[in-house]
């Protein structure tokens, strides 16, 4: 009597516990969700920043390109002139 009050006891906590940790699971899972859909809007707001930076660097004069300042004293450098 005592063996199989015992065996049904473990079955039942054995139950429980499963339904306890596919409910742990299961929040884990939303967490997740949760976690990933907020990092894209926040990838996709950097990309777009990104994005619209490039797009105003472009529209400068020299297509976004800036030369590279001369050295003090305005000597130096390859000219195309030979010397």
């Amino acid at each position: 009597m005592l063996r199989r009050c015992l065996t049904r006891f473990r079955k039942e906590t054995l139950a429980q516990d499963l339904i306890e940790y596919t409910l742990l699971l299961s929040f884990v899972a939303l967490a997740v969700i949760g976690l990933f859909s907020g990092a894209g809007t926040s990838v996709a707001g950097l990309w777009g920043s990104a994005n619209s930076t490039i797009a105003l660097g472009a529209g400068s004069p020299g297509g976004g390109a800036s030369a590279p300042a001369s050295s003090p004293g305005g000597g130096g450098g390859d000219h195309g002139d030979g010397h």
